[in-house]
């Protein structure tokens, strides 16, 4: 497993927090055409079931190990309400890293959140918001408790989540082959071995869309379509509110929120590209403005909002994740980077304008490509932009370390469909 997860970019984790040496996995693959005992392929017949297993709807512990960002979480929460649906009595518990973990602790679908702080080798940092709970979490999981472990993950598995779900020591483990890609083939090689039931499905679709195919190795046929969700409590809700009115108070003109960070320098419209097209929306339609950011970009975002002038307001570092949340749901819409942010406005039902790196003309199935990663909303309700070419010497993607294809969305390039999107969303 990894020895170093992602970082929480400032968000709290749980507070209690215990330590675990896992089991060591399988050993690894020696010959790629050994396979997983049940492999489910992503059209036609699977191949027979080698052991019995329960119905989806007789599981009593069920393991969901998803250890990537936030707007990964937001796009699982169709699966987990249908694995909901689907087994009504079992206690659903979520495996998350500390970055995502208040997201997901609120989330209606689940019963319990354990995040991950770190992980050195086989030796993984629990958490989790009551000792309770950790500890009810941590007896399950040494005495091998859940029915069923499952990874929704269908790319590269960066951070060890299959090694977290074998070492719960369920008797049926269910994920995405390491085939699905060229690159997971290559760094999840012999993965394929810690899961019971594997599904290969090589096509391109949304991520939320295809999370819902790993149901069908249990038998379960899905809406590939339903929404997204992002949940925070009434609590958060109400700071947020009396937050909005204490800065802005009675002015009741569209709030605008800004998304001006990613992680990734070839994510992000650098600053001097996008705040002229701030400014001009500002101008255009008579916006207050909220620069929401993770609190590691607080400084930056206060800057930013400091440029946009008396109007504009940063909350990066005053909110939680939940609140802020909460407060891109008061928005009238969010402009932003493909990042946590854009997910969270589609789960909260706010319209949002997306900026992609990932050029129109290069492959759909890339790990930047919002044919998989866009924000899954309403198609009048969800705007992306993306440069038309990759420019040299990108080819089937931006490769560069620093913003680079993104550079090609100007003020020019991108104001005519973001003017047309605000204004229809502001008039309905």
């Amino acid at each position: 497993m990894t020895g170093s997860l992602p970082g929480a970019l400032g968000n709290r984790g749980p507070r209690y927090r215990a330590v675990l040496t896992v089991p060591p996995g399988p050993k690894r693959l020696t010959d790629d055409r050994e396979m997983a005992r049940f492999h489910v392929p992503s059209g036609g017949r699977a191949r027979p079931r080698q052991r019995s297993a329960p119905k989806l709807a007789a599981a009593r512990a069920i393991l969901v190990v998803r250890l990537d960002f936030v707007g990964d979480w937001v796009l699982t929460t169709p699966f987990l309400d249908e694995l909901r649906r689907q087994a009504p009595h079992a206690i659903i518990t979520a495996v998350v890293i500390d970055r995502a973990f208040a997201l997901a602790d609120a989330d209606p679908a689940v019963d319990r959140v354990v995040s991950i702080a770190w992980a050195r080798g086989r030796r993984i940092c629990f958490g989790a918001t009551r000792p309770g709970t950790l500890g009810a979490f941590l007896q399950d999981y040494r005495h091998g408790r859940f029915d069923l472990a499952l990874v929704p993950r269908w790319d590269i598995d960066f951070n060890g989540a299959a090694l977290v779900a074998h070492g719960s020591g369920a008797p049926r483990i269910v994920g995405f082959s390491e085939r699905s890609t060229d690159a997971k083939a290559l760094a999840n090689r012999g993965d394929d071995r810690v899961y019971t039931d594997l599904v290969d499905d090589r096509r391109i679709l949304h991520e939320a869309a295809r999370q819902m195919t790993l149901l069908g190795a249990l038998g379960v046929r899905a809406w590939d379509e339903a929404p997204v969700r992002a949940a925070f409590t009434l609590a958060d809700a109400s700071r947020v509110d009396a937050e909005l009115a204490c800065t802005f108070g009675a002015d009741d003109r569209p709030l605008l929120a800004v998304a001006p960070f990613v992680d990734q320098g070839r994510r992000t419209l650098p600053r001097d590209q996008l705040l002229p097209v701030i400014r001009r929306l500002q101008a255009a339609f008579g916006l207050r403005i909220a620069v929401v950011a993770a609190p590691m970009h607080a400084a930056r975002a206060t800057a930013f909002a400091r440029d946009l002038g008396d109007e504009a307001v940063a909350f990066a570092g005053r909110f939680s994740l939940r609140e802020t949340a909460a407060l891109v749901a008061r928005a009238d819409l969010l402009v932003g980077m493909d990042s946590g942010p854009a997910h969270i406005a589609a789960g909260v039902g706010t319209p949002v304008a997306v900026c992609s790196c990932h050029p129109a003309d290069a492959p759909p199935g890339h790990p930047q490509s919002p044919v998989r990663f866009a924000p899954r909303g309403p198609r009048d309700r969800v705007l992306v932009l993306q440069p038309d070419h990759a420019l040299p010497p990108c080819r089937n993607g931006c490769e560069q370390a620093e913003a680079h294809c993104i550079r090609q969305l100007d003020e020019a390039a991108v104001w005519p469909r973001l003017s047309a999107f605000v204004e229809a969303i502001l008039a309905t």
